[in-house]
Formats: C-alpha cells, sequence, structure tokens
C-alpha cells in the first residue's frame, strides 16, 4: 500500500421512522409533531466536513422512502472520504417537538438516551434483528462497525417539566486504519466509495417522543417559511421565487384561538403595509402566503409576527428584532468561453450555458445531460455513468471552436497526437468557481476534450451546476495552455 494513502471512504444511511414506528414505546405518539431547527417537517440533517449528501434529494430535510419498506422507515446517504484512524464529526441532527393544538410533546425516556440508535450492517429489510447500538470494548475499530461510532446528545428548550423539546444529536464516527481488510479490497488496493456504498449500512435514529403534560397557553408556537433554502456560499437563505408576483408561503402553528399579525417589511425597515391578521384554527395549524413584491433588483425582507390580546410568542418565533430573512433574486446567466493572451486564434463567442431563475426557481434533472445552443449532447463522445450524475448537478454539454486567423492551430503533445483529454490538474484549474464571493454559484468543468478539425482544434466538455446563486458567472478556458499555432 503507497504511503500516500491518506483517506478511507466513509458511506452510510442514516435511517427514521416514519408514523408511530417505535419498537421501545407502546402507543408511540405520531412523528408528525417532529420538526427541525428551521422548522421543516422532518429532522433536518447537516454533513460534517468531508461529508455529502448522495441520495439524490435537493436539500437536507427531504427524507426518501427505503425501498420495500414505505411504511416503516425513510433514509438519507452520506459518503466521504475522511482521514484514516481519526474521529471525524459526520452529521448532525435536530429534532424539535411542537404543540399539536391543545396537547404538547417532549423527549422523554426514563433518563436513558433521548435518541435511540440501532446499527445497520445490511440493508434493512434483510437483517432478521436489529441490534441496539452497543460498543465491544473486546475489538478494535478496524473490525467492529459499532465501535466506530460516538454520539452525543444536546438538550434544550425544556418546558415546565423540564422535559427537552429539542435534542441535537452530533454523530462522530473513527475511520479505520487503510491496512484495514474491511477497507481493501482482494487485490489490496482500497475501496472506492461506490464499493463501500454496496455494503449498505447505516444507523436507524428513534427519536423518544412522548406526550407531555405541560400546559399550554394562549400562544404561537413556530411561524414555518415553506420556501426552499439555499446556500450563497455564506449561509443557508430563505429564497423566495424570482417571478414578479411571488408569494412566500407561511405556516404558524400555536394553540386554537391564540391571535396574532404576520408581517413583511423590507431589511431595510420600509414598510410595504404587507400583513395579516389571523387565528390559530382548532387544528392548531394556520396556513396562508405572503406577497414579495415584483423587483428590479436584488432585494431581502424581514418576515416577523407581532402577537396582540393575551397571546405570547414562543422563543423562536420570529419578531421584529429577530425576524426570518426572506430573499429575492434576479434571474442570472452562467456563460463559458475560451480565452487567450497573445496569441493569434480566434473564438466562438461565449456559450450561454443557463438563463435562469437564481435559487429556488432553478430544477433541471440530474440525470441527463442538457444540451446548449452550441452543444449536442448526441454527438459527444463521453456518456455520462449513473454515478457521476446522480451525485447532482445538471451536466450541460458545451462546443467551442477555436479557429486560427492563419494556417493551421494544434493541441500541445501532452493531450496527444490529434485529440484527447486535457490532464485533470488543468480542468481542475478552470472549474470549481468561488463559492463564497460568487453569489452562491456552483459550477466546473468536466470532461474536456480536444480535437484536431482540419484548421481548427474542437473543445468539447460539460459544464456541471450544481448550485445556482445570485450574480451571473462566466467560465473562461486559457487555450494558450491546450493548443499553439503550427
Amino acid at each position: 500500500m503507497p504511503a500516500s494513502t491518506t483517506t478511507v471512504p466513509v458511506n452510510f444511511n442514516i435511517y427514521l421512522p416514519k408514523t408511530t414506528y417505535n419498537p421501545y414505546i407502546r402507543n408511540a405518539v405520531s412523528y408528525a409533531q417532529l420538526v427541525d431547527s428551521d422548522s421543516n417537517t422532518s429532522p433536518l440533517l447537516t454533513p460534517g466536513t468531508g461529508m455529502s449528501l448522495t441520495d439524490g434529494s435537493s436539500n437536507n430535510y427531504t427524507w426518501t422512502d427505503v425501498p420495500g419498506d414505505t411504511t416503516a422507515m425513510s433514509f438519507k446517504q452520506l459518503s466521504g472520504n475522511l482521514t484514516y484512524g481519526t474521529e471525524h464529526l459526520v452529521f448532525t441532527a435536530q429534532f424539535k417537538a411542537i404543540a399539536d393544538g391543545t396537547q404538547a410533546y417532549a423527549f422523554n425516556s426514563g433518563g436513558n438516551t433521548l435518541i435511540k440508535k440501532r446499527i445497520f450492517t445490511s440493508y434493512p429489510k434483510n437483517a432478521p434483528i436489529h441490534k441496539d447500538f452497543v460498543k465491544d470494548n473486546e475489538e478494535s475499530v478496524d473490525v467492529n462497525y459499532a465501535n466506530r461510532w460516538r454520539f452525543v446528545e444536546e438538550a434544550s428548550n425544556r418546558d415546565s417539566n423540564q422535559l427537552a423539546r429539542t435534542v441535537t444529536l452530533k454523530a462522530y464516527y473513527t475511520t479505520p486504519d487503510y491496512r484495514a481488510t474491511d477497507v481493501l479490497q482482494t487485490d489490496g488496493t482500497v475501496l472506492t466509495n461506490a464499493l463501500e456504498m454496496q455494503k449498505l449500512r447505516g444507523i436507524l435514529l428513534v427519536p423518544m417522543l412522548r406526550k407531555s403534560t405541560a400546559i399550554i397557553s394562549n400562544k404561537i408556537f413556530d411561524v414555518i417559511v415553506n420556501l426552499a433554502k439555499q446556500n450563497d456560499g455564506v449561509e443557508d437563505q430563505h429564497v423566495a421565487p424570482t417571478k414578479n408576483n411571488s408569494y412566500t408561503p407561511v405556516t404558524a402553528v400555536g394553540k386554537p384561538g391564540a391571535t396574532a399579525t404576520l408581517r413583511m417589511q423590507q431589511q431595510t425597515g420600509n414598510d410595504l403595509n404587507l400583513r395579516k391578521d389571523f387565528t390559530v384554527p382548532s387544528s392548531g395549524v394556520y396556513r396562508t402566503s405572503i406577497p414579495t413584491p415584483r423587483i428590479s433588483a436584488n432585494d431581502t425582507y424581514k418576515l416577523f409576527v407581532d402577537a396582540r390580546g393575551s397571546t405570547t410568542l414562543d422563543t423562536n418565533v420570529p419578531t421584529e428584532t429577530s425576524p426570518k430573512i426572506i430573499y429575492k433574486y434576479l434571474d442570472i446567466d452562467v456563460t463559458i468561453a475560451a480565452s487567450q493572451v497573445g496569441s493569434t486564434l480566434s473564438l466562438d463567442a461565449a456559450t450561454n450555458i443557463v438563463t435562469g431563475p437564481a435559487f429556488s426557481d432553478y430544477k433541471i434533472g440530474r440525470n441527463v445531460a442538457i444540451s446548449t445552443a452550441s452543444g449536442d449532447p448526441t454527438s459527444y463522445h463521453k456518456t455520462l455513468a449513473t454515478e457521476e450524475t446522480r451525485l447532482g448537478g445538471s451536466w450541460f454539454v458545451f462546443k467551442i471552436i477555436v479557429e486560427p486567423t492563419s494556417s493551421k492551430v494544434q493541441i500541445v503533445s501532452s493531450i496527444g497526437a490529434t485529440e484527447g483529454y486535457a490532464h485533470n490538474s488543468f480542468v481542475e484549474e478552470i472549474g470549481g468557481l468561488n463559492y463564497a464571493t460568487n453569489g452562491g454559484t456552483i459550477a466546473d468543468v468536466r470532461y474536456l476534450y480536444l480535437v484536431e478539425n482540419g484548421n481548427n482544434v474542437d473543445m468539447y466538455g460539460y459544464v456541471v451546476i450544481t448550485q445556482l446563486g445570485s450574480k451571473d458567472t462566466a467560465i473562461t478556458i486559457p487555450v494558450n495552455n491546450l493548443m499553439a499555432n503550427s
């Protein structure tokens, strides 16, 4: 094994029970009373450093039904390559109990862990029994999968009975040695992540959610902004649709009869006179929508609640001094073009990869390569493998023609005699746009291929967009490093 090997593949599924499935509690309550820290209707999962979601979902709070077991469990999948022999924080999950009408809920396990864990070492339906999470002190992490895990629970937001209404679970995983049998193929090389995925290992998290006897007063417990969230490179954002006269769906949860006013203002303080008085109905859930004005430039709004009458607001309900922030962005363009310095080449104009609404309105199928005005996926030499497109993002094929103003242009010998791929280090230099300063756009070049065509050189490749941000973005390919006049 080469000494340069420093990482090993890590892949596992995280399973959650559905409806009232709970092997620890008789007559368990519905998990519909669970939300995450951002008031989504299922626990939010945050991958740790070096880990990413690979289950195909577009966000970290949508869970997928387990195939063949759609009634009992749902799952999310995490993958990564982490330094061997080291403990890593691989994910954080936050569970929050809410009230339903006049009934309160909390986490209560009688003094034990509030989130029970079970280790899966195979597909859930194939295992005759799922064992509780127990470490074996006689075996090392290289041998025993359960020994690699460590969990830390943080309980907060306690009710009048001192029962936790919020539980944050941090999961730590110690990677085995790169020479351990568990991470090696038969030829002695380290497993790929795709092979590690086939082991179908995972963790079942069972929240110990119960009814609480805490008294509920006239109160608004939560306000949920039903907008997709995106990250602009700095923070997660609630982003309103970019089209004019769009609406922001809002859900308020509270005790029936509680009264309040929902308001929206520009973040600068300009009052737009956008407000709605409401009374929580008998269901305990009030749903409405607030219009977001048409814009001529990017704008930011704050959404908050004013209590009325005897109603009070729970600590996580947005107020004027601590509002929820709503962003609205104009459409943006992503373009790709060839560039040169001091050469006599003629280049095609920039190819427009996509013109579309930023953030939440932008969605294109994950499993297809989409042609641009100057590219045709049916004639491009590279066929995408399923494991590539399933990792997310939209793949756009492009073609750029490099034509000399005189004589002939040819590709450099390091690429090939008349055609070939640009080496990986070069592609990495032109790909991977700056996430933090480019308005959240993440796009890069893959499989850059050059072909001599008469006096010209044709460049083919893919631009993969995994997120559209709030600013126009341009990708340039410096052809001076790839070709020259003959």
